[in-house]
């Protein structure tokens, strides 16, 4: 054994310079019978070796505490015992050791770790139970971080491993009971699986961002929101037991294909969003393309688990297979492009009922709201009408604020405003007083439809252009000089009676009853038009 220097320093002006003999038992001895015993309480005892530098500390000098690494080793293992006197701290800031690859430190509790900014790249920590005790939060070198399998419960609280870029592995107890990850505990991370077979609190994005994350694998878990968001190479996740998923659990999973539900029971609210290639319920497709329907045994869950869920691979599927089959059974060959709008406005306003009493909820701003849920509120509307004008051939697009959404489509070669929430009266009265609506009159109409930019839901609406449709001509306005006067009326009469003529292109601004024709019921439609004008 090296001989250490060890030193008293008080607060007085004795200093007292002494080589001891320590005992097995951590007392010290060497010393004449009559030599009274020095008792270290407070510490402030300096020992120093080769490799390690401490302070005596405890009540009666029985432990030390180590302060630096005096070594030159890659791997380094913090000993149990120095110079036979139980180690109970050890604040070494390893940063100041860039050429420290790997920390094992021993079975017993610690005060605190310091690794943040090191180049440790494995660290074996058998004692910790509570990552709160451990400073990684940035650390860009960390790829391998161990427990001891003895540890029952394990807590990584808000923050621990985020940022920890190089960090790949994870080794847990083989004999824990339940774990905890707090938020953003493993955020932008490099692990390649979460596999938690014993029950798990998993918080707020505690795993988002982890670029390399492949697989996920659940048992008796709460999973709180965005726990799994934006990973990019995520491919399949798997629950077993009680799982108790939030708002946006799994959210922007661009490469998650399928999910594992063997002997789970699950709960949810909103938790699927933005999977565009998740098509799989335990390895099977969840939509039949031949019957247009979801797959039966998995239709109940579908409609309970992800009826507010946009950019979902099958929900996406089902939602365009409703919209042809809307579109098939309402729209005909024989149809002018104002029938098949009225047609497609109509068939919305009679099948969907207004939700005053859940605006907020995701379930009514989704693309499937209409279809999955029967009750929805203005984006819902909107976004429906979208997605059928579309497949019907109408050029259209989805406009909102930051109160109100409704739709811009394209007759003739003409723009116009609908807005099939405000038209929906109740199921059995369709109104069109917002139906074919220039700029000018929902500018003058303010409020709700006082201003509007357009805008692409999700990926369904990938169609739209990205400028706004200027709406400029009233219907009526025959002559197209922007205002509905007498000139419109006399216009209309002539074409009527065959001495004028006018273009398909601006025969939708003469279909004022929305006929598919122009003709007398047009005419008397316009002159009731000029005279509420005038009154």
């Amino acid at each position: 054994m090296n001989k250490i220097k060890h030193t008293a320093i008080t607060a007085g002006a004795l200093m007292l310079t002494l080589v001891p003999t320590v005992g097995s038992t951590g007392s010290l001895s060497g010393y004449a019978a009559d030599t009274p015993p020095i008792y270290y309480y407070g510490g402030g005892n300096r020992l120093v070796s080769d490799e390690w530098e401490a302070t005596i500390s405890g009540f009666y000098g029985e432990y030390a505490d180590l302060h630096e690494y005096k070594g030159n080793k890659e791997n380094v293992v913090i000993p149990e015992y120095f110079e036979e006197m139980k180690v109970r701290e050890c604040d070494i800031v390893w940063s100041d050791h860039p050429f420290v690859k790997s920390v094992t430190y021993p079975d017993v509790e610690f005060y605190s770790y310091y690794i943040a900014d090191s180049n440790v790249e494995d660290l074996y920590l058998p004692y910790v139970t509570d990552a709160s005790e451990i400073c990684f939060e940035g650390n860009e070198k960390l790829k391998i971080i161990g427990f001891a399998d003895s540890v029952n419960t394990l807590e990584f609280t808000s923050d621990a491993f985020k940022d920890c870029t190089a960090l790949e592995k994870v080794n847990m107890p083989t004999e824990y009971k339940r774990v905890k990850v707090g938020s953003y505990a493993f955020s932008n991370t490099n692990l390649s699986e979460v596999d938690y077979d014993k029950p798990s609190v998993i918080g707020r994005s505690a795993f988002a961002n982890c670029r390399s994350l492949k697989s996920v694998k659940l048992n008796n878990s709460e999973v709180d929101s965005r726990a799994f968001s934006d990973c990019n190479a995520l491919e399949e996740i798997s629950f077993s037991g009680s799982i108790a998923l939030s708002d946006l659990s799994i959210y922007n999973c661009p490469e998650l294909e399928n999910i594992d539900l063997t002997d789970a029971e699950v709960t949810s609210d909103a938790s699927f969003d933005n999977c565009p290639k998740l098509m799989n319920i335990n390895s099977k497709p969840a939509f039949d393309s031949k019957t247009g329907d979801f797959v039966p045994e998995y239709k109940e869950f579908i409609f309970e688990h992800f009826a507010s869920s946009d950019n979902v691979g099958f929900v996406d599927q089902y939602v365009t297979a409703q919209v042809r089959k809307v579109v098939a059974e309402n729209i005909t060959d024989d149809m002018t492009d104002v029938e098949k709008v009225r047609a497609l406005h109509d068939w919305i306003c009679r099948n969907t009922e207004y939700d005053p009493g859940d605006e907020t909820s995701r379930k009514n701003h989704n693309d499937a709201s209409v279809f999955m849920n029967e009750t929805t509120v203005c984006e819902g509307y909107a976004r429906i009408l979208n997605l059928l004008c579309h497949d019907a051939g109408i050029e259209t697009c989805f406009v909102q604020n930051g109160i109100h959404s409704w739709n811009i489509v394209k007759l003739g070669c003409h723009y116009f405003h609908i807005d099939t929430t405000w038209d929906d009266i109740d199921s059995s009265s369709i109104s069109y007083d917002w139906f074919m609506r220039s700029d000018a009159e929902m500018k003058k109409a303010g409020g709700a439809h006082a201003s509007w930019k357009i805008c692409k839901p999700t990926s369904l609406h990938s169609f739209q252009s990205n400028v706004t449709p200027v709406c400029e001509y009233s219907m009526g306005d025959m002559n197209t000089d922007g205002e509905v006067g007498v000139s419109d009326l006399v216009k209309m009469s002539r074409y009527l009676l065959g001495k004028e003529s006018i273009s398909e292109d601006d025969l939708p601004l003469s279909d004022l009853d929305l006929s598919g024709n122009t003709d007398v019921f047009d005419m008397i439609k316009l002159r009731k038009v000029l005279v509420n004008s005038a009154e």
